[in-house]
C-alpha cells in the first residue's frame, strides 16, 4: 500500500479522534491541579503547547447546581454535563479557561465531593488581591448567566483566592470548594468568594448547647411546640451572629439528635428504634444544603423522637390505668379512694386521675360506682341476699345510699330489678 496513503489515513484518524485526546488530557492536567500532584515546569510547558493555552489559570471556581441530586439522580445527571457542555463551550471560544466535571468520576470523590464543577480561569490584578476577587466575581456572575442562560436551573459558584504559581491552585480549588459551602446561608443561585467567609470555629457554639438543654427539657415535658420554639430561636441567632462552618453546623445538629435520642432511650424508647433513627440522620443531614432545611429537617426528626415517646408513654398509661383497675376489681368491697389506687401504683392521685378519665372516658369515682353496681346487679341476680347485705358487699355502709345509688344507675331499685328479673325468666 502507498505510505503517503497510509499517512493520509493516519492523519485523519489522529484528527477524528484530537478532540477526545484532547479532552483527556485537559483532564489530566486538570486533576493534577486538583489532587496536588503537582506538575513539573516542563510538563506544564507541554501541556500547554498541546491544550493552546496562552494565560495559565490561577483563580479556581467551584459551580454547583442547585438541587438534590439524590431527589432525580437522571435529572442532576443531565443537567451537569448540560453545564459543563456550555462551560466548555464558552471558555473554549472566549478565554484560556479550563473546565472539568470532578466527582464520580474520580477516584478522589470523598474528597472532591460527587456534584462539582472545577473551572480554572486566568484573572489579571495579580498584585491587588482586591482588584483580583473583584474580577474574579464579574467572571463568575458571566458563567453563571451563561450555564443558566434558558436553562431550568439555577447554579451557585463558590470562588478561590488567586495564586501566582499553577501548582499552587489546588489550595485555589479547596477554598472555592469551602466557599460554595456557605450557600448554606446565603442560599440558591449565590456568588461566593473564600475572602467573604469566617472560618473561625469557635462562635455560638454556646447556642448548640443551651438548645440542646431546651429539647432534651421539653422531651420530659412532652412539649412539642416549646422545642420548635428552642430550634428555631437558635438557628435565628447562629444566622445573625458569625456564620460558622456549615459542617460544624452540621456535626453539632447531630450531637443534638444524639442527646434527644439518649434521653428517649431512658424514657422507655426502643434502643433500635432510636439507633436507627440516629443512623439515618447522620446520612440525611448531609443533604441540606439551606440553613433553612436543616432547621425544618431537625424539626422533622425531633417530632419523630415526640411521637416514639408519646406512644411508650400512651402503653405505660394504659398499663398503669389497668393496674388501678384490677385493684379496684380486687378491693371494690372496701372502703376504697383515689389515693389508695394512686398510692397502689406509685402515682400522684391527680396524674392518676387525669390519665384514668383519658384512658376509661369516666372519673375514679364513677368508674367504682360502676364497676360495685355491676357487682351488686350479679349478686341480686344469682342470690336471694337481702339488699341491704348486697350493699355491704360491694361497698357500701348505708343501705338507704346504695339503693339510691342502685336506682340512679339502672333506673330502678334494687328489688325491682331482681323482682323484674326473676319474673322474665
Amino acid at each position: 500500500m502507498d505510505s503517503s496513503f497510509i499517512n493520509l489515513e493516519l492523519g485523519k484518524l489522529i484528527a477524528k479522534n484530537w478532540k477526545s485526546m484532547k479532552s483527556m488530557i485537559k483532564r489530566e492536567f486538570i486533576y493534577g491541579i486538583v489532587f496536588d500532584n503537582p506538575h513539573s515546569r516542563y510538563d506544564i510547558d507541554r501541556y500547554r503547547q498541546i491544550l493552546g493555552i496562552a494565560h495559565l489559570p490561577n483563580v479556581a471556581l467551584v459551580v454547583h447546581i442547585d438541587a438534590r441530586e439524590e431527589s432525580d439522580r437522571d435529572w442532576y445527571r443531565k443537567k451537569r454535563k448540560a453545564a459543563l457542555k456550555k462551560l466548555e463551550d464558552h471558555l473554549d471560544s472566549v478565554s484560556d479557561g479550563l473546565v472539568a466535571i470532578l466527582g464520580r468520576e474520580s477516584i478522589h470523590a470523598a474528597i472532591a465531593g460527587n456534584r462539582e464543577i472545577a473551572v480554572f480561569l486566568p484573572v489579571l490584578e495579580q498584585d491587588d488581591p482586591k482588584k483580583q476577587a473583584a474580577l474574579a466575581r464579574r467572571y463568575s456572575e458571566y458563567i453563571k448567566v451563561v450555564v443558566e442562560r434558558n436553562s431550568d436551573y439555577t447554579v451557585s459558584i463558590g470562588i478561590g483566592n488567586g495564586y501566582k504559581d499553577v501548582r499552587e491552585l489546588s489550595a485555589s480549588f479547596r477554598e472555592a470548594a469551602c466557599a460554595l459551602k456557605y450557600k448554606f446561608y446565603t442560599g440558591n443561585s449565590s456568588i461566593i468568594h473564600y475572602q467573604d467567609i469566617n472560618t473561625e470555629s469557635g462562635a455560638n457554639h454556646e447556642l448548640f448547647t443551651g438548645c440542646e438543654e431546651s429539647i432534651v427539657k421539653c422531651l420530659r415535658r412532652n412539649s412539642f411546640d416549646e422545642a420548635v420554639c428552642a430550634i428555631r430561636h437558635m438557628f435565628r441567632l447562629v444566622d445573625a451572629g458569625n456564620r460558622i462552618s456549615p459542617d460544624i453546623v452540621k456535626i453539632r445538629v447531630l450531637e443534638m439528635v444524639t442527646i434527644a435520642t439518649r434521653t428517649a432511650i431512658n424514657m422507655g424508647v426502643s434502643p433500635d428504634e432510636m439507633l436507627s433513627l440516629k443512623v439515618l440522620a447522620e446520612d440525611e443531614v448531609q443533604h441540606c444544603t439551606t440553613l433553612g432545611e436543616t432547621r425544618d429537617w431537625l424539626e422533622g426528626i425531633v417530632k419523630t423522637i415526640f411521637r416514639s415517646i408519646e406512644m411508650i408513654q400512651q402503653d405505660n398509661i394504659v398499663r398503669i390505668v389497668n393496674s388501678a383497675r384490677a385493684y379496684m376489681e380486687d378491693n371494690f368491697g372496701r372502703d376504697i379512694s383515689l389515693e389508695d389506687a394512686a398510692s397502689h401504683v406509685e402515682l400522684s392521685p391527680y396524674y392518676l386521675s387525669r390519665i384514668f378519665k383519658e384512658v376509661t372516658g369516666l372519673n375514679f369515682s364513677a368508674y367504682l360506682t360502676r364497676l360495685r353496681i355491676m357487682k351488686a346487679q350479679n349478686i341480686l341476680l344469682s342470690s336471694n341476699i337481702p339488699v341491704a347485705q348486697v350493699g355491704y358487699m360491694v361497698g357500701y355502709q348505708d343501705p338507704n345510699y346504695f339503693s339510691r345509688t342502685f336506682k340512679r344507675v339502672v333506673g330502678k331499685s334494687p328489688n325491682c330489678f331482681r323482682q323484674g328479673k326473676k319474673a322474665a325468666r
